[in-house]
Order: structure tokens, then sequence, then C-alpha cells
């Protein structure tokens, strides 16, 4: 999936501006959805906070 994307984002027959507009859309999507949710990025934190206490 992730080289069909990249096929797609390459691929410069036609592109526009629009298109990679998508392409940025989608992504930052995907990357709010995944980091935004469930507190991930807190719960990340909190694991490396544990690590820097444990090591001194």
């Amino acid at each position: 999936m992730t080289d069909l994307f990249r096929q797609y984002c390459k691929d410069e027959s036609g592109a526009t501006a629009i298109e990679y507009g998508l392409c940025c859309m989608i992504l930052l999507a995907a990357l709010i959805s995944i980091m935004g949710t469930g507190g991930a990025v807190d719960n990340l934190y909190q694991k490396l906070a544990a690590i820097v206490t444990a090591l001194g």
C-alpha cells in the first residue's frame, strides 16, 4: 500500500497542485487520527519519563 502511495505521489504525468494538496491532506488526516486519539502522545511521554527517571 505504501509503495502504491509513493508511486502515486511520484507520478508526474498530469500532476497538479490539487493532487499534491490531496496527498498532504490524506497524510495529515492519518497523522492526526493516529497521534491524536487515545492519548498516544501522553502515554509515550509518560513511558519515556519513567525510563529517564529509572536511569537516574
